[in-house]
């Protein structure tokens, strides 16, 4: 993924970067909102928002005024606890509609499960970043890979999407083969280490344990 954000930016990343500003809708049939925010940040669901969320990092960016966006996912349990310790005012409830809310931010916070981020980035939005550091989620390695010199950079989002072996895969069909077909032949040469379990011993696809 580094060496996808190192690609030359070609007219194709500039289109799905284009698209991912445009089409972008909410997942979950959420509720509309004049909501408006300068600095959101979009909270992980409650099965893991303990798990990869730093809060001492939050709890610093809601001393400069950012507002936690509860995930649709997140429990009536969990979202009583937000209110109770940072107060109603500074939590927005799971139903109001995440992409409205986005839309109005400048600035945007998330963790690296969230595409929140990189939807924001690709409306021009400064975004920070709130997962802990050890903690891989879905979109780690892209937003890794989107990082120079303390911040995220669209113009490296640009290039990831332009790579036809980054292991993004476009949906025209046209187009998919390849890139799948770029993505593996990236790796031939490579050498390929056998996994090894935490006592040191080789493990071995279909072999159980002794």
């Amino acid at each position: 993924m580094q060496q996808a954000a190192n690609t030359q930016i070609n007219a194709t990343g500039e289109r799905l970067f284009e698209d991912i500003a445009e089409n972008n809708e909410d997942k979950y049939r959420l509720r509309s909102t004049s909501d408006s925010h300068d600095f959101v940040i979009f909270l992980p669901g409650t099965n893991i928002l303990e798990k990869v969320t730093d809060w001492p990092k939050i709890e610093r960016a809601m001393a400069q005024g950012a507002k936690l966006k509860c995930h649709p996912l997140t429990s009536p349990t969990v979202y009583q606890h937000l209110v109770h310790k940072y107060g109603a005012e500074n939590v927005i409830e799971k139903k109001k509609s995440g992409k409205s809310i986005l839309e109005r931010a400048g600035i945007v916070g998330c963790c690296e499960n969230s595409e929140m981020g990189i939807v924001a980035l690709a409306k021009g939005k400064k975004v920070y970043l709130f997962g802990k550091r050890d903690e891989w989620c879905t979109y780690t390695a892209i937003y890794r890979a989107l990082e120079d010199k303390g911040s995220l950079q669209a113009d490296r989002l640009k290039s990831v999407l332009s790579s036809d072996s980054s292991g993004l895969i476009p949906s025209s069909p046209d187009s998919q083969q390849d890139n799948v077909t770029s993505f593996f032949d990236q790796y031939i040469g490579v050498e390929h280490v056998a996994p090894r379990s935490f006592s040191g011993r080789v493990q071995q696809a279909g072999v159980a344990d002794s």
